[in-house]
């Protein structure tokens, strides 16, 4: 599969400016969005942030392997 880098980093800009968080995090949510997977995150403040809006984050910490 190819990403379309232009899509999903103008996704990320609109998630960055809708929610205020840093463009960087916001390339990986837009990336697992564009993919249907979840993106996992040892960033608690991303988390935090966003988790309760994007079911798809999930905070590293928290899983049981």
């Amino acid at each position: 599969m190819v990403l379309d880098a232009t899509a999903v980093s103008n996704a990320a800009l609109g998630l960055a400016v809708a929610h205020g968080r840093p463009f960087y995090n916001c390339l990986y949510l837009a990336w697992a969005l564009e993919e249907r997977c979840d993106l996992i995150t040892a960033d608690e403040r991303f988390f935090n942030a966003l988790g309760a809006t994007f079911p798809n984050i999930r905070l590293l910490r928290a899983l049981e392997f």
